[in-house]
């Protein structure tokens, strides 16, 4: 009985955790082409979270895809705003609030404009996991 006690604890505990997830499509532009990272966190996150969060995870995606002899900026990426595709308008709007956010939603990082880079219009390519996850502070 203890054994099926401990068993269901485990199974409840896993279900919380996954209920805490919160899951984002977010894309930006590297090295000529569009990237469509999907990302976890724990909870809903500011909009100040998630820039951070998207300046880490594509700074890394940037130093894992690089191709050979491509300059990259010394600080890292930085995101000028971030854009969300607004399922009701059909349309991207500038995100502003949390409170826009949804599971699974997709969002776009448009980056502080580096001399390196042009902003791509083509379609979004199918999200993926990122090459190097770094940990957020809350997951450590």
């Amino acid at each position: 009985l203890q054994f099926l006690y401990f068993i269901g604890l485990h199974f409840l505990q896993l279900t919380m955790n996954e209920a805490t997830k919160f899951v984002l499509l977010c894309c930006a532009d590297l090295f000529g082409s569009k990237l469509n990272l999907e990302l976890c966190f724990q909870g809903l996150p500011t909009v100040a979270e998630l820039s951070n969060e998207l300046e880490e995870v594509f700074t890394a995606e940037m130093h894992a895809i690089r191709p050979p002899g491509e300059p990259v900026p010394n600080d890292g990426i930085r995101i000028g705003r971030i854009q969300i595709y607004d399922d009701e308008t059909l349309k991207w709007v500038d995100l502003r609030d949390t409170n826009q956010l949804h599971m699974y939603d997709q969002v776009y990082a448009f980056q502080v404009k580096p001399t390196w880079l042009a902003d791509l219009q083509q379609d979004l390519p199918p999200p993926r996991p990122p090459s190097a996850r770094i940990p957020l502070d809350n997951e450590v």
